[in-house]
Formats: C-alpha cells, sequence, structure tokens
C-alpha cells in the first residue's frame, strides 16, 4: 500500500483472506479495513464502500482502534464521493471511538496505576512488617545474650568465691595440722626432758639405796651413801 502498488495489494489481501470463516470477528474488521483501503486508492469507491461497510454492524469492542481506522476510510470515501453529510456522520464515530479508547486506555493505565500502587503499599507494609519482627527478633536474641552474660558472670563470681573458700580452708586446714605437730612435738620434748629429769636422780637414790640394802657396810659408810643422796 504505501509503494501505490494496489493491484499487488488485492492479490495479496485474497490470498491471506482466502478463507475468512476461519477468522475472528476482529480479523473480520481488519479485513475490511484492508479491502476498503486498497479499493478506495485504486478510486473504486463504490467497491470500497462495499467492504467497509461490510464490517460496521460488528461490536466495537472486538477491536476499537481497527474499528476506528474503517470509519475512518468510510468518512473518506464519502468524502471522496461528495456525501458530506454521511462523512461527517463516519467521522464523529471516528472521533467519539477514538474517546472511547483514550477514555478506556487512561482507565486501564489508572487501574494499572492503582494496581501498582497497591502492590508497592503491600511491599512497603510487608517489609515493615518484616523489619519490626526482624527488630523484635533482635530484642529477643539481646535480652538472651545479656541473660546468659549475667549467668556466665554469677557462675564465675560463685565459682571463685568456692574456690577461694576451699583454699583458704585448706590453708587452715594445713597450718592447724603444721601447729598441732609442733605441739605435739613440744609436748613430747616437755615430758621427754621432764621425766629425764625424774630419772637420773631417782637413779641415784636408787644406786644407793641398793647399794646400802644389798652390802654390810658400815655405819659411817652408810651416812655417807646416805649423804650422796
Amino acid at each position: 500500500l504505501q509503494r501505490k502498488d494496489f493491484t499487488s495489494a488485492l492479490d495479496y489481501a485474497n490470498k491471506a483472506y482466502a478463507d475468512i470463516s476461519l477468522f475472528t470477528k476482529s480479523d473480520r474488521v481488519k479485513k475490511a479495513h484492508l479491502f476498503a483501503k486498497i479499493y478506495f486508492g485504486k478510486k473504486e469507491f463504490s467497491t470500497a464502500l462495499k467492504y467497509a461497510k461490510s464490517a460496521v454492524d460488528i461490536p466495537n469492542n472486538e477491536d476499537a482502534i481497527e474499528k476506528m481506522r474503517l470509519f475512518h476510510v468510510i468518512s473518506s470515501i464519502y468524502k471522496s464521493l461528495g456525501d458530506f453529510e454521511s462523512s461527517l456522520k463516519y467521522y464523529e464515530n471516528e472521533i467519539e471511538l477514538r474517546y472511547n479508547i483514550s477514555t478506556s486506555n487512561f482507565k486501564i493505565r489508572q487501574f494499572i496505576l492503582n494496581k501498582d500502587l497497591k502492590k508497592d503499599f503491600d511491599l512497603l507494609t510487608l517489609e515493615n512488617e518484616n523489619r519490626k519482627k526482624e527488630l523484635q527478633i533482635r530484642k529477643i536474641r539481646t535480652t538472651y545474650i545479656i541473660i546468659l552474660l549475667v549467668v556466665i558472670f554469677i557462675t564465675i563470681i560463685v565459682a571463685t568465691n568456692i574456690i577461694t573458700y576451699n583454699r583458704r580452708k585448706r590453708l587452715g586446714l594445713i597450718v592447724e595440722n603444721a601447729h598441732s605437730k609442733k605441739l605435739m612435738s613440744t609436748k613430747e620434748n616437755f615430758f621427754e626432758n621432764l621425766s629425764h629429769e625424774f630419772r637420773t636422780p631417782i637413779t641415784v637414790i636408787i644406786g644407793y639405796h641398793n647399794l646400802i640394802k644389798t652390802k654390810n657396810l658400815t655405819k659411817d659408810q652408810t651416812l655417807k651413801y646416805l649423804k650422796g643422796i
């Protein structure tokens, strides 16, 4: 069509739309628009108008953009035929459909935007909730760590006190044992010396006594031994 070779375009269009029963209503609108443009380019306005009007009864929601283009072709055909009233009518239909498409696109964009905004809001809400949960977990973890450190500190203090007490007790026992041994040694030495002090004179007395008792001594000798005692 851009090369103005409408005959070749018509051949290709006939081959492409050989079996219209296999196509949808949207394809019927596209076919009507294509053939109407080809015959309009060939200046065969009646045939162009026939093809164009063959799809006018198809609802606009099937392919609104293609239908709008079809209205534009019909308006151009009537304008070329000198029927300005009909041309204006289809031009108004084209403008109305263009407005509806714009409005529909705006609503679609608004819907998508609202959907995206809601999605972003949900993501932000989810992130906020996750952040709150993470902060709570951190607080709980910090509390547990503090409690664990306190328990460890108390355990160290108690263990240190127990070890210190046991050391002092053991040292006290050692000192007490050493003192007891020293005391016992002192007692033994005292009694041993005391025994020796008593035993020496007694031995002497017993010796003189045995001499006086066993030997026939004179009175002077006896007195001498008694003075020795």
